[in-house]
């Protein structure tokens, strides 16, 4: 704490910071060119860590500016950093967490600072931070406990994998055998941001399967079913993905409480808050992965499914985001839709993408010129990272799993749904038809001369998403469909020739989205077929996609030539 900032130059750069964060300014550009050159200074950062923590005089805007640029400098910088600024960087924090700023956006941005230090330099480099931070949480002061736990939290999202391995040198201990400890009794606290911060930093060794953990497994579980009534949504969507995520790495501690946990998921599944009802739907395709505990989940199958059924149903929420549910033409004209930027990109990606056609995507929300820079398929997947398509797959999943006792409960409930007078429930009951398909076909197949007809129907229904989803679910009948057609006459004059008829018709929809869906199904059943399958009806189909082909944009274009590659 000896070293002292030049008065000159903490001046002009405290001056170029508060020109720097006016956008307006003409001299922007000199701005920045002039803080660039301070990197060329050895002691920049400790210019910037006495911006932040110790300037008390100054805008918390600035500071926090400065704050800012100093992470991003560790961050990019760290082996350059003279290690006497590291150190007086490091010294400084610790003061600041003895005595904690008053604001909470300063007390943030000082803790990020000291976990880009632990990120980039690992806790080996700084072995007493965690015992300091543990420490803290012992506090008196209110302050000090909750910048403490943010910090923690920040390090255990960052750098899990180092704190799990990290020895304690003055113990000889894991950190974590005296940190989960001290962190467990925060999952109750009266505070929210308390029990947030310490559920979230627990949670990140759940996948690493921590021995500390398991060590004190039951006191966790115990509180975390202690605040399982907690009506935060961020505190219950916490709670699901921590038990999704023990289901899959700690399921053997989780068998006393299955029972417990399937009810509390399927009332988190029916929250009207849709982000919590999607961690709880994760639990039922996680549930169906662990084939040993299968029996467990049996005898909640007929209120599990009802309930997933349900949360296939589209949302205002979600038909705002699409553009609208009843408009027979696409709501944009040609290619000026809006673009939806991803908020979700996650480890759920793949399970996801496979459904990017089932719910009228919107991939014609893209720009022509980018069609050739970007994969348009991962751009319409993520703009509807939705609980819609999560419960799909999770049905498909469940069906996959249970198979018989799935469509036992599974197909009376589609019964009534296909036939509602709301075009929403029968959109998602053939949503779920569809999934089911993927799921275990065979089970499905002595229905299907009942039900291919209904779908054949419903390619034609005036909706364009009813539209689009059975162009979808018809496509994964598309085997089934062929196998009729070799069989017997009869299953190619009720079965193939109107399925084959209704696809190339939706080919020439009005809608963009419904055609994308129509060339899907269509290659999807060309796949399925031989020449000698498709020989016969050649010219209509050669004649529908060459008329598609002078009607369609550049987005659909691709799925036009996939289409029409393999005729």
């Amino acid at each position: 704490m000896n070293w002292q900032p030049e008065q000159h130059g903490l001046n002009e750069l405290l001056n170029l910071l508060q020109d720097a964060i006016h956008p307006n300014n003409r001299g922007q550009l000199l701005v920045q060119e002039r803080l660039a050159s301070f990197n060329a200074i050895p002691e920049y950062n400790s210019y910037l860590i006495h911006i932040l923590v110790l300037t008390t005089d100054q805008d918390s805007y600035i500071r926090a500016i400065a704050g800012l640029t100093l992470k991003n400098n560790i961050l990019n910088s760290f082996n350059s950093t003279p290690l006497f600024v590291l150190d007086h960087v490091k010294s400084v924090c610790m003061r600041s967490l003895a005595f904690p700023d008053p604001d909470a956006t300063i007390r943030r941005t000082i803790g990020s600072v000291i976990t880009a230090i632990v990120v980039r330099g690992q806790i080996m480099n700084w072995p007493n931070i965690m015992s300091i931070l543990a420490n803290k949480l012992d506090s008196p002061d209110p302050l000090s406990i909750e910048m403490a736990l943010d910090t923690i939290q920040m390090i255990c999202e960052d750098n899990a994998l180092d704190v799990n391995e990290a020895i304690d040198p003055e113990t000889n201990t894991p950190v974590l055998a005296y940190m989960i400890p001290k962190l467990i009794p925060f999952n109750n606290h009266a505070n929210v941001r308390l029990r947030v911060a310490s559920i979230k930093a627990i949670s990140h060794f759940i996948q690493l399967k921590s021995p500390s953990l398991l060590a004190n497994m039951d006191t966790y579980l115990q509180s975390l079913f202690d605040i399982a009534s907690d009506e935060t949504t961020e505190v219950r969507q916490e709670l699901c993905r921590s038990f999704v995520m023990l289901l899959d790495n700690f399921t053997e501690s989780l068998l006393p409480y299955l029972g417990q946990l399937i009810e509390y998921m399927i009332f988190c599944n029916q929250s009207e808050n849709t982000k919590v009802a999607l961690e709880a739907c994760e639990f039922w395709h996680q549930f169906a992965r662990l084939e040993d505990i299968h029996d467990y989940l049996l005898p909640f199958l007929p209120r599990v499914v009802p309930v997933v059924l349900n949360s296939l149903i589209y949302t205002d929420e979600d038909l705002m985001m699409l553009g609208g549910g009843d408009d027979e033409d696409d709501p944009y004209p040609q290619n000026l839709q809006p673009r939806f930027n991803s908020r979700y990109k996650s480890s759920y990606y793949n399970r996801y993408k496979q459904y990017h056609s089932s719910s009228s995507s919107s991939s014609e929300d893209e720009d022509d010129e980018d069609d050739d820079d970007e994969d348009p398929e991962d751009e319409e997947f993520f703009s509807e990272w939705t609980l819609r398509k999560y419960s799909a797959t999770s049905l498909e999943a469940l069906t996959s799993s249970f198979k018989s006792q799935m469509t036992d409960i599974l197909l009376p409930l589609l019964n009534h749904a296909l036939f509602s007078d709301d075009w929403r429930v029968v959109e998602s009951g053939i949503l779920a038809l569809g999934a089911a398909a993927e799921g275990d076909i065979d089970e499905i197949s002595p229905h299907l001369p009942r039900l291919i007809p209904f779908l054949i129907t419903q390619l034609s229904h005036a909706n364009t998403h009813v539209r689009c989803i059975a162009c979808w679910t018809v496509g994964r009948f598309s085997g089934w469909i062929v196998a009729q057609c070799i069989n017997s006459e009869q299953g190619r004059t009720q079965f193939y020739e109107p399925v084959l008829r209704g696809l190339l018709g939706r080919i020439l929809d009005r809608s963009r989205r419904v055609q994308e869906a129509a060339c899907s199904a269509f290659s999807t059943l060309e796949e399925s077929a031989s020449k000698q399958e498709l020989m016969p009806y050649l010219a209509v189909i050669l004649n529908h996609l060459t008329r598609a082909l002078r009607l369609y944009r550049n987005r659909n274009l691709r799925l036009f030539f996939n289409a029409a590659i393999d005729i």
